[in-house]
């Protein structure tokens, strides 16, 4: 019986034309008899959307996009949602786009395996009724933000899914996916890698190079965050701008952290995207998406985030709330306010614990309604907001 067997009871495949006596001995030696046989058996098929074998040579662009040399493995299927399914002479792996890593057993234990696995993802296409929407061969379901910058399914214990999903031509998916790892799977053993030299290299455009319009890139990355977590600007943009420090081990953290951040800034905000923020803050979740790009994780504790001037910060037009709680390094010079006259919508102003001067430059903010300030703050520019009905309220 064929290791495929429950494969196709529970899922079968409709053969588009079947592959020819030349083409099937051309996988003599290079695969498992199994594979073979379900290549023999189905041919170039489909099912329920969602599966698809692949030609003997169809799957080399995808491999070589995530470091696998064609030469020694081949892959045989594919999924809507971009998994590929490839074999060696005696072996059956799975590259999973979404965590950037592969799989490999033994032929007959991993055709019952990736049963498992490639029947999972398709209860998630199922539930989420992308079928109805496409899944024809040549493209998947682009994962919107993706897990490397993000994105997260849901589960059981109450997590709501934060992804979309939309149908994108195939092999153009495939290597940006593959670009946010690197171009180089884990979990496959050297032999079965490109050399890095020979790796096809498919990254994403990089974002013009432009002038912020921030003087501090710190500000810069802030209001990349406030985007990115409002949906308008795709994580993707993020990682093309920060693409030359990915997936580096850098010997010194914080010099690569604040490498990164001024990386960021070349990153491109157009005047319709600076004039849609209505809040900036700092934002964790955006800290771990950049923080996941570059291959680090600081706990919270570092301080590249946070801003040595406010300059600039007029570009934001629509800007109603502003909370510098946690933008302020504790231990830094204070932060210069003056700019903050050229908002004219500003609404709430949080300013935490931190430093700051030019405090009189609020009086100009004539849209403020409520004001945090640091606990041990005294002025009599605060008298001044209250008699004009400005909430003043004491960090906690």
């Amino acid at each position: 019986m064929s290791a495929f067997d429950e494969f196709l009871a529970s899922f079968p495949m409709k053969t588009e034309r079947r592959f020819t006596t030349a083409q099937l001995q051309s996988l003599a030696g290079r695969v498992p008899e199994s594979v073979i046989e379900l290549l023999g058996r189905v041919g170039l098929a489909s099912s329920k959307r969602f599966f698809f074998t692949l030609a003997p040579t169809e799957g080399r662009p995808f491999l070589e996009a995530w470091g696998v040399n064609p030469d020694v493995t081949h892959a045989f299927m594919n999924t809507a949602f971009g998994l590929i399914v490839f074999a060696t002479s005696s072996r059956i792996g799975v590259i999973d786009p979404f965590s950037g890593t592969a799989d490999l057993w033994e032929a007959e234990e991993g055709a019952e395996m990736l049963v498992w696995d490639m029947v999972n993802a398709h209860h998630e296409f199922a539930r989420r009724k992308l079928g109805a929407r496409g899944g024809a061969r040549g493209e998947v379901f682009a994962m919107s933000p993706p897990v490397k910058l993000g994105g997260h399914f849901g589960n059981n214990l109450g997590s709501k899914s934060n992804a979309t999903f939309a149908p994108e031509e195939r092999t153009k998916h495939i290597a940006a996916q593959a670009s946010l790892y690197g171009h180089r799977v884990k979990g496959l053993p050297k032999a079965l890698m490109l050399p890095t030299s020979s790796k096809r290299r498919l990254e994403p455009k990089a974002a013009r190079v432009e002038r912020s319009p921030f003087v501090d890139p710190a500000l810069h990355y802030a209001v990349v965050a406030a985007l990115v977590d409002a949906k308008g600007l795709e994580a993707q943009s993020v990682h093309a701008a920060l693409a030359s420090l990915a997936n580096k081990s850098p010997e010194d953290e914080d010099t690569h952290l604040a490498n990164a951040v001024k990386a960021l800034s070349t990153l491109l905000l157009s005047a319709r995207a600076l004039a849609s923020v209505r809040r900036l803050g700092r934002s964790v979740r955006f800290d771990g998406v950049f923080e996941s790009i570059l291959g680090v994780e600081t706990g919270g504790e570092a301080d590249y985030a946070a801003l040595r001037s406010l300059g600039g910060i007029e570009a934001l037009t629509a800007l109603e709330d502003l909370d510098l709680s946690g933008l302020l390094n504790l231990d830094a010079a204070p932060l210069d306010l003056a700019p903050l006259v050229g908002l004219r919508r500003l609404v709430k102003l949080n300013l935490g614990g931190g430093k700051v001067k030019n405090l009189e430059a609020l009086l100009k903010v004539r849209s403020l309604k409520k004001l945090v300030v640091p606990r041990s703050l005294a002025s009599p520019v605060l008298e001044k907001l209250v008699a004009r009905k400005v909430t003043i309220a004491r960090a906690r």
